[in-house]
């Protein structure tokens, strides 16, 4: 179909305007899966919709090729994220569609007729609604043929067709595009059109990757997903729509599991205190000891139900009480065998009162041989040691250009390095300027890059022009989860 530009206002258009790429919204969250069922269970409910709002439904691949499954999202994905760019215009998000997909039992191959794809319209609460079909092309290998409708009328607009090979995807789409924005009667200013021209990526290698983390992200394959999402951006770092979708996945999931995840429990000291007290049992006691002998009996450290007999015993040693018969008192002169039981009470409080302090009470009452608090002599239990200083965090090194040169509003790319392995799915960047759009990724483990095409004023003015760009770094972290250190804001000239 011809691409027109019109020259009056429709009238539910006050202003069109490009606006921020189409937000994240690839996740299906559980509200989003209940919201979902209940729609599926009472369909007959008609709400008005959202005016100006569209809902981009899948393109079944009726082809009989299975390589050619990816686009039946993916066409979805690029009609959507390009009508996202049209301010007035609100595109409803791409995982509210799939929520309704998996409350119905429907597939992406499902082929839907008008009257289905104007009750999905309703449900979603879409004042326009999009479908579509991929077959195989007569001539070339594929045929897109799109339905778009006006819901509260039940009205076909028009049926926008194009036909090429895979290697033409990128222009197929926007064909299929301009002759929705002829339908839907926006009117757009050549500037406006020259924005939309640019594709979601001129790489077919790149799009499959990223369609094949919304199909991995759909099916709760998360962490394939944020691979395949990676994979993308290697592939081209221009990719606008992956690093809003790794954004949301670390919000959504990863964020959401780490703070699910109990905290270790300290160390219990019961066990260790029971290899170091002997057994409360009379069963075998020590033989006292005398100030006429040495003592040449040793108390076990083990716990075990007997002592170690002497190995050289004496005339002068006392002998030993029966085991059936324990003194109550000891011989007159003799000192009183320390008291463990209570020397590993006093052990076990510190593990109550100080946490890890536990194993450190405990130990040493196993290398004194007895109670924590000394021996004979009366020496102390050793103070715990200091805690260790907490780890350092990482430090961005530097950027290329430097912080304070100048960059274009055109197009630039700044190189941040930081001075260890980062975690690549942690992480935000925060932006001075309203609506500055750009791409933000790790090239690998201590590389980050930020890079954007034409954020320039529509006017051409420099006059419109912010002197100044400032990207904040927020919630980075290394592999051992170390918060950034150091610097964290970055200031650059803006020129045209």
């Amino acid at each position: 179909m011809k691409r027109i530009l019109l020259l009056w206002l429709p009238a539910f258009v006050c202003t069109v305007l490009l606006a921020a790429p189409l937000p994240a919204g690839q996740i299906v969250t559980q509200p989003l899966r209940s919201w979902a069922r209940t729609a599926a269970a009472t369909p007959a409910i008609r709400k008005p919709p959202v005016p100006n709002s569209v809902a981009v439904l899948y393109f079944s691949n009726r082809t009989g090729r299975s390589d050619i499954s990816p686009l039946q999202k993916g066409l979805s994905l690029m009609l959507a994220s390009d009508l996202a760019r049209v301010k007035g215009l609100r595109v409803i998000e791409r995982a509210r569609v799939q929520a309704l997909y998996d409350a119905l039992g429907l597939k992406p191959s499902s082929p839907l007729t008008e009257d289905q794809a104007l009750r999905l319209g309703r449900m979603l609460g879409a004042f326009y609604v999009v479908s579509g079909t991929i077959v195989k092309g007569r001539i070339t290998d594929l045929k897109v043929m799109a339905n778009c409708l006006e819901v509260p009328d039940d009205m076909l607009l028009d049926q926008p067709v194009s036909a090429g090979d895979l290697a033409d995807l990128v222009s197929m789409e926007k064909e299929i595009l301009f002759d929705i924005v002829d339908a839907l009667q926006l009117s757009l200013t050549p500037a406006q059109l020259k924005h939309l021209e640019r594709p979601v990526s001129d790489d077919i290698d790149a799009l499959y990757l990223l369609f094949r983390a919304i199909d991995a992200s759909d099916r709760g394959k998360y962490e394939t997903a944020a691979a395949l999402y990676k994979d993308a951006l290697r592939q081209d770092p221009q990719l606008a729509v992956a690093p809003a979708a790794l954004a949301e996945l670390r919000t959504e999931v990863f964020a959401a599991r780490t703070a699910k995840t109990p905290a270790p429990s300290p160390p219990a000291a019961t066990p260790k205190a029971a290899h170091v007290s002997p057994p409360k049992t009379a069963a075998a006691p020590t033989a006292p000891k005398t100030a006429a002998a040495p003592p040449v009996v040793k108390p076990a450290q083990t716990g075990s139900a007997a002592p170690v007999q002497p190995t050289t015993p004496t005339a002068a040693a006392p002998e030993a009480t029966p085991p059936s018969k324990p003194p109550e008192t000891p011989p007159a002169g003799a000192k009183p065998a320390p008291t463990k039981e209570k020397k590993l009470s006093t052990g076990t409080i510190v593990a109550i009162g100080l946490g890890a302090a536990a194993v450190v009470g405990i130990a040493a009452v196993a290398a004194g041989g007895g109670g924590g608090g000394g021996d004979e002599s009366g020496t102390s239990a050793p103070a715990p040691p200091e805690p260790e200083p907490a780890p350092q965090g990482p430090k961005i090194t530097g950027s290329d250009p430097p912080p304070g040169s100048a960059v274009a509003c055109s197009g630039a790319t700044i190189t941040f390095t930081f001075d260890r392995d980062m975690d690549a799915t942690a992480g935000q960047i925060g932006v001075s300027v309203q609506d500055w759009r750009f791409t933000g990724t790790f090239t690998d483990a201590r590389t980050y890059v930020i890079t954007w095409e034409d954020n320039c004023p529509q006017s051409g003015s420099a006059d419109d022009l912010p002197s100044s760009i400032t990207f904040v770094f927020a919630n980075f972290q290394d592999t051992s989860q170390n918060p950034l250190e150091g610097d964290t804001e970055f200031t650059f000239d803006l020129t045209m």
